[in-house]
């Protein structure tokens, strides 16, 4: 999920639902989004529209994939769509829908590889390699906050093994503090949050390899590899002290609340906790939610820490990709315009993400924000091998349903192995 899917959404209503009986006009292209911002989109594709006849009409609405594949299924496809899981090119590719964008001569694969690397490629991909879309703007996941100003205070230095980062949680512990907070609450997806901290542990331990076998299905959740990411993350939760008021707290917390821990009150030395995982888009919600505070001086992020040095420059990441479900040539030239570092520039404003496209320099010009920009130096470093949020690549009823309240039940107490069992069964009804 990629609000993980913690942006609000702007619901302008399932206006696409409306548009089956009014006639569209030649020129104009129908954009069904998932988490895109309508009005964030409208402004990035308005210098397209100026020098054209092109209108857009564009909606974002909560369940993207299942709204595309029931239009889809009626004959309604909207010209374009973007979405935050990838998963759903496989859905369209086995049912005989999506346009092919290189075959059908949208890019050449030449101008997909100036503009992605091979890992930003495949995200657009469906399982037979056809490449039915482009990433449009993306995040960075892969990181532990943490307020700079209480870790010089208290003499903690910044972990950069998981092993340095379990014995700093140890040590806050014994100087009676509590090293994490924890929110898992989301409403109807709760849970996602808990699927991060899977994600980026079997990423950083076990490599790119299984973890795409695993996203794939071909590793199983109850493989010992997977099983050992579950209890090291369960570790992190429920061993005692070192959760801000213990697991119950946890799975009752507001994802967006559950940073708010890392500021002390007014006339405390400590605060509730010193370190708190979640996705770039968090920092939103710190400011928000704590007036004043800034990047950089009362919060900053550490890179997660190094499980297996082999699979030390792995990165986990997120955000939308784009693809075309209904051939016009208006819709190809929109399509062609959001891979341009223009439109991506400004399409990544939103909430602060990061231009995917590799032609787009990292400087304050283009990048503004200074958290945005940090971010794109993570995603973007030389050695960095990238990989898209796991959840969001599964089928939907496993990575938007199970594998969630998966979580919450783990952190519950639930045992774990039939907990993964039970994920092994979904995962396969799922697939056949």
């Amino acid at each position: 999920m990629q609000f993980k899917r913690a942006f609000a959404f702007m619901m302008v209503g399932l206006l696409s639902l409306g548009l089956a009986s009014t006639p569209i006009a030649q020129e104009t292209v129908e954009v069904l989004g998932g988490f895109i911002a309508t009005e964030n989109f409208d402004q990035s594709v308005a210098p397209l529209l100026e020098e054209t006849d092109i209108e857009i009409v564009s909606s974002d609405v909560e369940g993207l994939a299942g709204t595309l594949l029931q239009r889809v299924d009626a004959g309604d496809p909207p010209n374009l769509y973007v979405t935050p899981q990838p998963g759903v090119f496989n859905d369209l590719q086995a049912r005989g829908e999506g346009v092919p964008l290189v075959e059908a001569g949208v890019f050449t694969q030449e101008e997909l590889n100036d503009s992605y690397t091979p890992a930003e490629l495949a995200l657009g991909q469906s399982n037979n390699g056809t490449q039915h879309g482009i990433f449009i703007r993306s995040n960075f996941k892969s990181a532990i906050w943490y307020n700079p100003k209480m870790f010089d205070q208290f003499g903690y230095e910044i972990p950069t093994t998981w092993d340095e980062m379990i014995a700093l949680s140890d040590r806050i512990v014994e100087d009676g503090m509590t090293p994490w907070c924890h929110a898992f609450e989301s409403g109807s997806a709760s849970g996602w949050p808990g699927t991060d901290w899977i994600e980026d542990i079997v990423l950083h331990k076990d490599g790119p390899e299984v973890y795409d076998g695993w996203v794939a299905g071909e590793v199983k959740f109850s493989d010992p590899r997977i099983q050992e990411a579950f209890q090291m993350f369960l570790n992190v939760v429920r061993t005692e002290g070192y959760t801000f008021g213990g697991p119950t707290n946890a799975l009752a917390t507001p994802f967006g609340e559950g940073g708010n821990g890392l500021f002390p009150d007014e006339g405390d030395e400590a605060p509730n906790c010193f370190m708190f995982k979640q996705a770039q888009f968090i920092a939103d919600f710190f400011e928000d939610n704590n007036p004043g505070v800034t990047f950089g001086e009362d919060y900053d992020f550490f890179p997660f820490p190094t499980i297996n040095p082999e699979f030390s420059s792995t990165v986990l990441g997120a955000g939308v990709v784009m693809g075309m479900a209904e051939d016009t040539e208006a819709a190809r030239e929109v399509l062609r315009f959001a891979n341009t570092p223009e439109f991506q520039i400004e399409f990544a404003k939103f909430n602060d993400n990061v231009p995917p496209n590799n032609n787009v320099e990292v400087n304050e010009t283009n990048i503004p924000d200074p958290l945005a920009r940090e971010a794109a130096n993570q995603l973007g470093a030389e050695d960095a091998v990238f990989r898209f949020d796991g959840s969001d690549m599964m089928p939907s009823a496993v990575g938007a349903g199970s594998f969630w309240t998966a979580i919450l039940d783990l952190v519950s107490g639930e045992p774990l192995e039939p907990t993964l069992e039970q994920l092994d069964e979904d995962f396969e009804a799922a697939t056949n």
